[in-house]
């Protein structure tokens, strides 16, 4: 047999570059070996182009070369990717976790050119020229009036408290005072033996633009973001959907920074970090107020996010774990987000849609201020945001709501638990008037609290607690809204677990009066009043109260199928349900109709002959002690279709959260 040949097209094709840099890298090598890493960030940064890869080896870099507040900032190009030594930060237990080892910082150490102590007893560095931006956001009382000032000190990686003061202030350990006028950094704590830094740079990028960029595995820390802005800053200013997009930040540790940890963006990634002590919040943004908003593609998943707000600003403006504005479509799942100094998650003005989902929500409070601690808040929004699965726990006192849509429209709640030990508010629709839309959908109407939905959901009074729940209607939202309690469905077939079923913690008046009288159980569950056209029922028909507050809440997760998964009739859904106490049962809901009871391990049971198109598929699960939790799911229900990939056919709208 003759043999012949195979022939081969070879292409030129243009490869991206691995560059790897060290703490004692040069700006005359150009490596590109992972045996040699031999490079500075900058030089690194000069020979790499678009879709190229800066491996970053462990040690501290320091990118503020002097002391202007943008000279050394990293110019990112689209597509890079900013990779330090491996990393695992949330192995670690709070409040330190696990630092990442490749460690990018926005500061310098001054210690050693500190000079005292003075009569005062006060150290002192001069030659302190940076000066970045001051903001005018409230703050929460002196000595915490300093808030607005983006620089910080350091101390053994502890911050320092900002004391603001025109002439020099009486300082105690624990603070410090900059002298702008002339360029002098004041403490009064010795340098000797310890690590003294203050924060430079304002962002780790320069804000150029480029999309697509990666950071991962990297300690990012003492940067002199302003108020309202982050360490990690991705998009153009204001933010656009086609500059500046499609950034992930993933497995890193992002800390003492004075604004936030990381900015949003369109088509951002923020996943499985821990963001912790910066100065305002941890995570947040979003797009400036215009015509209209456009779906954000942003995903926060599987961070940590804790210990923020350490400057103290006041959360009514925006601090402590998260908060967009103007944001649409954002998926915020599976985080944890506990001990900010102010609210829990928060969506504000004009957002749109999005899901807030298995994220676990506790200790979020405010107390050096008003004591203010929002668990969930949709907040003058547009409409359709699910809240679903998640834990809260301890919020604020006061005026705080652990789970709350805010003059918004068609936010549903389900599946959620609010646990609640202080006077806080644990779950409530609020009619209110916070004027007109500045973007569309709906530019130039008035803000409307309608549609709203709170149902499923577990509520429980711990021991001395005043909490209350219900909806609520202010004066002036009367004077605007009058059919309020029509406009909203009355909350329903939640459960509530209080000391006493005697309680007088629920508000529904089901009139315009604005009036908010706080009632027994019952009489909220009778609370038909005068109502005004539509309505016909007042809250929780079938809702429930009992004295079942100490056994805590069974545990339940629908494991098949997935959520937003593709499925094909018939279905299998499983889930896993456990308790303290035992577990008794386990309902499945589809569309909130009850299709099937287990008694029995492994909970699950075979849906058929589900419509095309999206469906809920809920598990909720009844614990021995008596109390009940569920645990929800989006699916999409498709028919096979014959053909070369076995493609699905779907109807039924738009892809839900």
């Amino acid at each position: 047999m003759k043999r012949c040949c195979i022939f081969v097209l070879l292409t030129s094709t243009a490869w991206a570059a691995n560059y790897f840099v060290s703490t004692t890298g040069s700006d005359s090598n150009n490596c590109l070996s992972s045996g040699a890493a031999c490079l500075t960030i900058t030089h690194a940064e000069t020979l790499s182009v678009a879709g190229d890869t800066i491996n970053i080896a462990a040690g501290l870099y320091r990118l503020s070369t002097s002391n202007s507040s943008t000279a050394g900032w990293i110019s990112a190009k689209d597509n890079q990717t900013f990779i330090g030594a491996a990393c695992s930060p949330k192995s670690g237990s709070a409040p330190a976790f696990t630092p990442c080892t490749s460690i990018i910082s926005g500061g310098q150490s001054i210690g050693g050119a500190a000079t005292g102590p003075d009569g005062n007893g006060d150290w002192s560095v001069t030659g302190q020229t940076q000066a970045g931006t001051v903001t005018a956001y409230g703050c929460d009382p002196v000595p915490y009036d300093g808030c607005n000032y983006p620089e910080d000190l350091f101390y053994d990686n502890s911050p320092l408290i900002h004391i603001k003061s025109v002439t020099r202030p009486t300082l105690v350990s624990g603070q410090w005072w900059f002298d702008y006028t002339n360029n002098i950094i004041y403490f009064h704590q010795t340098p000797s033996g310890h690590t003294v830094e203050t924060s430079i740079l304002q962002a780790m990028f320069q804000v150029n633009g480029a999309n697509g960029v990666t950071i991962d595995s990297l300690t990012v820390k003492e940067f002199a973001s302003p108020n309202q802005t982050a360490a990690i800053t991705p998009a153009n200013a204001p933010a656009t959907p086609t500059s500046g997009i499609n950034w992930t930040v993933q497995n890193s540790y992002i800390t003492l920074n004075h604004g936030g940890g990381i900015e949003s963006a369109f088509g951002l990634k923020a996943l499985n970090n821990v963001v912790t002590i910066n100065g305002q919040q941890g995570i947040g943004g979003g797009a400036p107020a215009g015509v209209s908003v456009t779906p954000s593609n942003e995903v926060i998943q599987g961070n940590i996010v804790t210990f923020n707000n350490f400057s103290h600003m006041d959360p009514g403006v925006g601090a402590g774990g998260m908060k967009w504005g103007n944001v649409a479509g954002i998926v915020i799942r599976g985080n944890t987000v506990t001990n900010n100094l102010g609210n829990g998650i928060h969506l504000d003005t004009n957002s749109v849609g999005g899901l807030i989902d298995g994220n676990d929500i506790e200790n979020n409070q405010d107390t050096a201020g008003n004591l203010i601690g929002w668990g969930i808040i949709d907040e003058i929004s547009q409409g359709g945001l699910i809240a679903r699965n998640n834990y809260i726990k301890f919020i604020g006192a006061g005026g705080s709501f652990a789970l709350v849509s805010s003059t918004s429209a068609d936010m549903q709640a389900y599946c959620n638990v609010v646990e609640s030990a202080s006077t806080n508010t644990v779950m409530s629709v609020v009619g209110s008037d916070r004027g007109n839309r500045n973007n569309n959908p709906g530019n130039g109407t008035p803000f409307r609290s309608t549609g709203n939905y709170f149902h499923h959901n577990t509520l429980i009074w711990d021991a001395g607690a005043t909490s209350h729940a219900g909806y609520f209607l202010t004066s002036a939202g009367a004077l605007v809204q009058p059919n309020f309690f029509a406009d909203n469905t009355p909350p329903n077939f939640n459960t509530y677990h209080l000391p006493s079923t005697a309680s007088v913690f629920f508000y529904y008046d089901n009139n315009s009066s604005g009036s908010n009288t706080l009632k027994t159980f019952a009489n909220y569950q009778a609370s038909t009043g005068t109502p005004p056209t539509g309505t016909t029922t007042g809250p929780e028909p079938n809702g429930t109260i009992d004295t079942i507050n100490t056994s805590g809440f069974p545990v339940v997760a629908v494991t098949v199928p997935a959520d937003q998964a593709i499925v094909v009739s018939p279905v299998s859904v499983t889930t896993t349900a456990s308790d303290g106490s035992g577990i008794t049962k386990v309902e499945f809901y589809v569309d909130w109709v009850l299709t099937a009871t287990d008694t029995t391990l492994p909970y699950n049971f075979t849906w058929s002959g589900g419509t095309l198109g999206p469906h809920t598929v809920a598990a909720m699960a009844y614990s021995t002690a008596g109390v009940r939790a569920c645990n929800a799911v989006t699916v999409q229900v498709a028919t096979a279709k014959p053909g070369v990939n076995g493609g699905f056919v779907m109807t039924g709208g738009t892809r839900l959260q």
